[in-house]
This record gives structure tokens, C-alpha cells and sequence, in this order.
């Protein structure tokens, strides 16, 4: 698999997106191996979700929180074999790794980073074009978060405003299948990948914004994240205060700027009901492929009804609201 130049800012994403059959190298994803008699009871205890109902056709997005209920990570899960792989930006993996071991103790799990035996890569297409990955996979998932088996191979479908889907397996199988899809797929620079899930309203944390959101100001609660009917996790009788007790004054959005810089995940966002006091934090943001740029960024509700949100400081760039594939309207 080959990366897209970085740098070719011209060719950023190519063009005509919507008929542009892409693959992605998604090396920017870590792949870390679960096993052990003891991993999932281990792991229902460490993550937001409800790991026992994960089957062996679907994905399960989950968050990993500090004592406070504050996001260190947002990975996703999928049964593999004998076991469970975790998806989660390879930035956080060691990190994520090193707290998740400190709770092991005695219990029968192994958390094992599989970087050069297993890999990833994303495609993205047309629905009308599904036919062309039948040589290659077969049928392919239908449900938002479905996934298969394919010999050695997982793929998943993931949420986007196009068809979307993720492979993993091993380095040398994804290398062929690349070879063979790349013949009607062009190679994309990975950030389309990232810009595909802001569309789809699907967060990111970053090493700048590690604890600073509960998951339900990420939206997590909306976007099936979030088990408020499992046991105990890390920061979860905050979570669940937040739910049952508070009112939750921040929520996720998403925005677009016009500009051609894009901000960086942590970058400040202000408003003018809130005078010199941070209104928002921008969470993830990608190059538009039409110019500007789109972010998600978590935002105090009341700045988000006030229509004016400006990105650095009170007279920073305009932020323009836009709407997100599901409501944000209730908390419920």
C-alpha cells in the first residue's frame, strides 16, 4: 500500500469525489490484538459500551475515559478469531496501552500492538460501484457499522455521506488486494478518510484533546458509543450523572470555515455571548475538497443557538454551522 503525497496540495483529495473510487492507506490507525480467557469481562470493565453484545457482523464504537469521565481515546472493536482487535489512532496506542495494562493485573489478557503483521486500508466508492468489490470480498455489509469475515481479512462498513468501507488483515493479503482494486481505485491522500468522517459526524480524539470531553459532548450517547444499562467503567458514574442529573450545556457540531488553513484538534473557538471566555474546542477538521474547510468541534450550546461562532478569538475566522447526519437536539 502507497500513501497519496501529503504535500500535493492540488491533488489533496482529487476531484469529483462522489464518482471517484478511492482507497486510502489508513496506516494512520493502530491494530492491537485482545486475547486471553479473561478479555472480555476485562474489557466491559475499562470501555463505555456494551461489549457483550458485540457480534461477529458488526463493529461497536466505544470510548476509554480517566477517572473523571473525560475521553482519553475513541477506538473501535470487532470480534477477530479468539479474540477482540482494537482500532485506535497510533498516536494514543502506547499510552492507551500502558494504562489499560496497569488494570490486567491477574486476569488472563493479552494486549498485543500488531503493527507489520496486521494492517488497514480504506475504500471509498459510489454505491453504484459496489459490483467491483464483489471479486475481491463477495457481498458486502449493509447495516452502518456491519462487518465480515473474508478469509484472513475483516471488512467493515463505516459510516459517510458515500459508500465506505475498512479493511484489516494481513500485511501481505492487503498488499494484493490493494494491487488488484487499485486497477478502478485510485490512491487518495488519507486525509479524505478523515474528512469523510467529519461529515459523518464521527469524532476523533487527539493527543491535544485527551480529557477534555465527557462522551456525550462528543456526541458519543448519539452515535452508539455509550451503554448507559452496562456495570462499571473508569468515569462512569460521572458519565451517567451527566445523563441522569445534569444538563449537558456542550455538544458536538459540525462547521465549516473558508479559509484555506485549517485549525488544529484543540484549537479554540469563542462567541460573542461569552466575551473573552472560550466558547468551544475544535475536536477534528479536514481540507474540503470544494475549498475551505470542515471541523467538528464541541461548542457551548448557547453559542450554537447565538448563530456566531469565530474560530481563535472574538474576530477570528466565521464558522459557519452545518448540519450533522443525526440530531443533536435532545439529550435522550
Amino acid at each position: 500500500m502507497h500513501e497519496q503525497n501529503a504535500t500535493d496540495m492540488d491533488n489533496y483529495y482529487g476531484h469529483d469525489l462522489v464518482n471517484k473510487l478511492s482507497l486510502c492507506d489508513l496506516t494512520r490507525d493502530s491494530v492491537v490484538l485482545a486475547q486471553g480467557a479473561d478479555v472480555e469481562s476485562f474489557l466491559q470493565g475499562q470501555l463505555t459500551n456494551d461489549l457483550h453484545l458485540l457480534t461477529d457482523t458488526e463493529t461497536q464504537l466505544q470510548g476509554y475515559c480517566n477517572a473523571k469521565g473525560r475521553l482519553l481515546c475513541i477506538l473501535r472493536v470487532a470480534r477477530w478469531k479468539s479474540g477482540i482487535i482494537i482500532l485506535l489512532p497510533r498516536e494514543l496506542e502506547d499510552g492507551i496501552l500502558k494504562r489499560l495494562r496497569m488494570y490486567v493485573l491477574r486476569a488472563d489478557v493479552k494486549l498485543t500492538p500488531m503493527s507489520g503483521q496486521l494492517a488497514s486500508f480504506g475504500i471509498v466508492g459510489h454505491e453504484r460501484e459496489a459490483d467491483l468489490l464483489a471479486d475481491v470480498y463477495g457481498s458486502l455489509p449493509t447495516s452502518p457499522r456491519g462487518c465480515k469475515r473474508v478469509g484472513e481479512r475483516l471488512l467493515t462498513a463505516i459510516p459517510a455521506p458515500v459508500a465506505r468501507y475498512q479493511v484489516v488483515g494481513p500485511s501481505r493479503k492487503l498488499e494484493e488486494d490493494w494491487q488488484r482494486l487499485s486497477q478502478a481505485y485510485v490512491p487518495q491522500d488519507p486525509r479524505l478518510w478523515s474528512w469523510l468522517d467529519i461529515m459523518a459526524g464521527l469524532p476523533e480524539i487527539r493527543t491535544e484533546t485527551q480529557e477534555l470531553f465527557v462522551p456525550q459532548m462528543a456526541n458519543m450517547d448519539i452515535i452508539g458509543g455509550v451503554s448507559f444499562k452496562k456495570g462499571c467503567y473508569p468515569g462512569q458514574e460521572i458519565v451517567a450523572r451527566m445523563r441522569y442529573l445534569g444538563k449537558l450545556k456542550q455538544r458536538m457540531i459540525r462547521a465549516h470555515g473558508e479559509s484555506g488553513e485549517v485549525p488544529a484538534p484543540g484549537e479554540k473557538i469563542y462567541a460573542p455571548d461569552r466575551g473573552e471566555q472560550s466558547a468551544g474546542t475544535i475536536v477534528n477538521s479536514a481540507a474540503n475538497p470544494e475549498g475551505g474547510y470542515d471541523v467538528l468541534a464541541v461548542a457551548q450550546r448557547s453559542s450554537i443557538a447565538g448563530g456566531e461562532l469565530r474560530l481563535k478569538s472574538l474576530t477570528g475566522e466565521r464558522l459557519t454551522v452545518q448540519d450533522l447526519p443525526y440530531s443533536i437536539d435532545s439529550d435522550e
